[in-house]
């Protein structure tokens, strides 16, 4: 069993390193039988492209079912249907299943206890949930409006807060600032719960983390910007800012008052499962400037005073662009051209005739413009054949580690013998330098225009804002973090099972369903790769980088000593460690 675990070994290492030494990749094909066979091939692969960027990653029964109704009733009504399908599902949330893991484990509820509940909480809605996109929304929300950790230890409340993001994903963006503004975990985190009124004899004045964040990271951004999403320019040749610090400071000075949403005293420690409420006695009532000239009159109360600022910045026209491009970012790519905003902003702003900040809209603006499919090129060289190509630079993301992660999870049609049968992991932030509720700051994992150095610096294009290239993924792609990521895949992969730590104190398994794997692994290798490349890269793998996989895994192990069984599983994980770990499939379309 030794060699047969070393033969393994030697043969990841080989694929691996076979992908920096094969040059630039070219298109995939596939090849069909005939013209039905063709037809359904593509829309395979238009399906696979589609939910990768709707869900937590595709299934071989989500790509199959998806695929048939695009050849039903066309591929755009096909997909329009999808997201309708997905706005009538029923949320999946997350403290009430954290509360019954901590009830089932026979534990008491401490911090402890409380941190491994929210997180295997996370990990099975992502891995197992029916309401996926709701689910992805979320979590692209969770990475604009941040709260790293824990804050003063509020374990049960952040799973709190993100059925918050859950509730608000398909909601209003206006409902979704105020709530998330009243919510006591980020209150804690961003030092507006318990802030008080001024007292200049005393030297005491607002806490001001909160309104910068409010206004910086959450809402309308730190410049002034065009409905596309370009900074607009000064007749200097500045960039406009968008408030400034007498605008910060008016806004600290509406985020005064709040306290605990169940205490009398303002003193309390605050209640994590309950909004903040008002105490006015703590409250600055001065009259208060904000954005574009809005004066809130003194005297009028706490919440008046809230509800009429978050009025005021909803209402500013940085909004619809600003969050039009993190969501795109999150979800389809890293570099949206500017009509593409446009057009999303328009969705945000209401100028279809909707709601303005109505996320249905948004979404479907998202998902359904014809940029989110254009990193996906599908050419028919021949009557039977097709060709799926990636798009350029500007036209594609770098995956980020956990939606990598929970999609391999996903394809393989993953048991556990965890309490009932849940799909629970453990934190991935070892592993990956990313995980749920692990952002080391507010301002999330990645900066939304980070730019890594070499030839990306070079790369300029007339659609993108300044021309220039970003990938905010890339500033999780260090040299360990790489080499931690592809150790866990690895791991995970050629033991076929994921091991996991109950809130008990107990093991378990996540397994791996690699049977059908396995069989093509013996039977038609060629076929392997091209399963895989569907299932894991949206059919853009190029022919090269399928050939280099199919043959190493194929005469690594023309050994005598393998059994039949110990071969297919050997070819099987390894091509699924070699298509995982590939730049072809790292990259999304």
């Amino acid at each position: 069993m030794q060699t047969f675990k070393g033969a393994g070994m030697r043969l990841a290492i080989a694929l691996i390193f076979l992908f920096f030494i094969l040059g630039p990749v070219t298109a995939g094909t596939f090849t069909a039988n005939n013209s039905s066979e063709r037809a359904l091939v593509e829309y395979k692969i238009l399906a696979a492209q589609f939910l990768n960027m709707a869900t937590f990653g595709p299934t071989s029964a989500d790509i199959d079912a998806l695929a048939s109704r695009m050849q039903r009733i066309g591929v755009d009504d096909a997909r329009e249907e999808w997201i309708d399908r997905q706005f009538a599902l029923p949320i999946s949330g997350h403290l009430s299943l954290a509360q019954q893991l901590i009830r089932e484990s026979g534990r008491s509820s401490t911090f402890k206890t409380e941190n491994r509940a929210r997180i295997h909480s996370w990990w099975q809605n992502a891995l197992a949930a029916p309401d996926q996109l709701r689910q992805r929304v979320a979590w692209a929300l969770a990475q604009i409006w941040v709260v790293g950790g824990a804050p003063n230890a509020l374990f049960i409340g952040t799973a709190d807060y993100y059925d918050v993001l859950l509730q608000n994903s398909f909601g209003n963006y206006r409902d979704l600032m105020e709530d998330v503004t009243l919510h006591p975990v980020m209150g804690v985190y961003l030092d507006h719960f318990r802030n008080r009124k001024p007292d200049p004899a005393l030297n005491r004045f607002p806490d001001e983390n909160y309104a910068r964040e409010f206004l910086q990271l959450f809402t309308i951004g730190p410049f002034e910007l065009n409905r596309n999403g370009e900074w607009k320019i000064s007749a200097d040749g500045e960039f406009v800012p968008s408030y400034d610090n007498a605008d910060i400071e008016s806004f600290a000075r509406v985020f005064t008052g709040f306290g605990s949403g169940t205490a009398n005293d303002f003193w309390q420690p605050p209640d994590e499962l309950t909004p903040m409420r008002m105490f006015e006695s703590e409250h600055d009532k001065d009259r208060k400037e904000l954005l574009q000239g809005r004066v809130l009159p003194a005297g009028q109360g706490g919440m008046r005073d809230v509800k009429d600022a978050m009025d005021n910045v909803f209402e500013h026209p940085n909004v619809g662009p600003f969050i039009a491009r993190l969501l795109i970012q999150r979800l389809v790519m890293s570099n949206p051209p500017r009509w593409y905003v446009n057009r999303v902003a328009r969705a945000f702003n209401g100028d279809d005739g909707g709601a303005r900040g109505d996320m249905r809209r948004v979404i479907k603006a998202i998902l359904l413009d014809p940029e989110a499919s254009r990193g996906l090129s599908i050419t028919r060289p021949s009557a039977l054949s097709i060709t799926a190509t990636s798009g350029v630079s500007h036209r594609s993301r770098l995956q980020e580690p956990v939606v990598r992660y929970a999609s391999l999870v996903r394809a393989f049609n993953p048991s556990s013998n965890c309490p009932r049968g849940r799909l629970i992991l453990d934190g991935a932030v070892g592993a990956f330098d990313q995980g749920p509720y692990a952002s080391p700051s507010v301002f999330n994992f990645y900066l939304p225009d980070f730019r890594p150095g070499g030839k990306l610096q070079e790369y300029t294009h007339p659609s993108l804002r300044d021309g220039v290239l970003v990938a905010p993924e890339f500033q999780l792609l260090t040299s360990s973090g790489a080499n931690r990521f592809s150790n866990r895949i690895y791991g995970d992969v050629r033991s076929e099972a994921i091991s996991v730590n109950t809130i008990a104190g107990q093991r378990c398994r996540v397994q791996l369903d690699l049977t059908r794997e396995k069989q093509l692994a013996l039977s038609n290798p060629a076929e392997l790769m091209r399963h895989l490349d569907l299932l894991l890269c949206q059919g853009t793998m190029s022919d090269s980088s399928r050939r280099v996989i199919e043959e190493e895994i194929v005469s690594a192990t023309n050994l005598r000593w393998l059994s039949q069984n110990q071969k297919a599983q050997l070819r099987a994980t390894s091509a699924v460690i070699a298509t995982t770990l590939s730049p072809d499939c790292a990259i999304s379309p």
